[in-house]
């Protein structure tokens, strides 16, 4: 294995072993065009209703405090205002750096600390540092998107957020694998099951009723893999969206990742232990 192979195993490692922990991102401070205190209330003309958002410009209606914006719309939120870090931005793919505009994470029941691949139905993923992929209502990336962070989020399908509201289908497409949202059934079982991966692309989404561990892989094979007796499932897109789909892929038995595949709308692709894949 070349060296820069070996870094790049050890740089994927490294980034699946951090979703289990909650991210840091640019704290930020006062500017002289922000308002300081009262958790980011900015200018009165951005704090306007937000139609079937609930909330306002700068806040959304779970109550989660937006701040800064590219015209400093949200003004400033006071570490003292937000345990744990103030006013902090996440990682703009876009401008390969700190976004525009941040939130209070710690609003945030969990902080923001469950990875992508454990969102609920109607979150979405923030990308808080590079790859590292955290769940929040989808009303967080829709606010930060109107204040001119638009390269900060992904739908649980890895696609990247555009601010289209997520579909539901008339009718559950089959009842032959576990699909949920929508008209499909609710996921059930003996804990909590998320109900994942739903987007404008992937209109229902799938009950992770197993431990989907994570995979990686990239065109040169795996950086993760999974057991011998498991696939890695991997939402299909097409462009650049698909390279990041393949970054966080999920291990499951085979037979359930290639129902996935057959039924799930939008597209599901399975790769066998060598990082074959093996679905069309």
């Amino acid at each position: 294995m070349s060296l820069s192979r070996q870094l790049a195993v050890v740089a994927a490692a490294a980034a699946v072993v951090a979703l289990a922990c909650a991210g840091r991102t640019g704290q930020d401070g006062p500017s002289s065009g922000g308002q300081s205190g009262g958790g980011g209330a900015g200018n009165s003309s951005a704090q306007g209703g937000m139609g079937a958002l609930g909330g306002s410009t700068c806040s959304t209606a779970e109550g989660v405090r937006l701040c800064r914006g590219e015209h400093d719309e949200c003004g400033f939120i006071e570490p003292s205002d937000c345990p744990g870090g103030g006013c902090e931005r996440p990682y703009d793919r876009e401008l390969k750096g700190d976004a525009v505009a941040g939130l209070c994470f710690s609003d945030l029941p969990d902080n923001a600390s469950r990875p992508c691949f454990a969102c609920q139905d109607g979150e979405v993923c923030i990308e808080r540092k590079p790859g590292q992929l955290y769940c929040v209502p989808e009303s967080v990336c829709a606010r930060l998107w109107l204040l001119g962070a638009r390269g900060v989020c992904r739908y649980t399908d890895l696609a990247a957020y555009d601010a289209r509201p997520l579909p539901v289908l008339a009718s559950c497409p089959t009842t032959e694998t576990a699909l949920c949202g929508g008209p499909c059934k609710p996921c059930f079982g003996d804990v909590p099951t998320p109900c994942t991966g739903r987007s404008p692309d992937h209109p229902q989404g799938f009950c992770a009723y197993y431990i989907w561990d994570p995979c990686s892989l990239d065109d040169a094979g795996y950086l993760l893999g999974c057991k011998p007796d498991r696939y890695c499932g991997v939402f299909r897109h097409p462009g650049a969206d698909y390279a990041v789909a393949r970054l966080h892929g999920r291990c499951a038995d085979e037979a359930s990742c290639l129902a996935l595949s057959k039924h799930l709308p939008g597209g599901f692709d399975c790769y066998d232990e060598v990082g074959k894949l093996v679905t069309k």
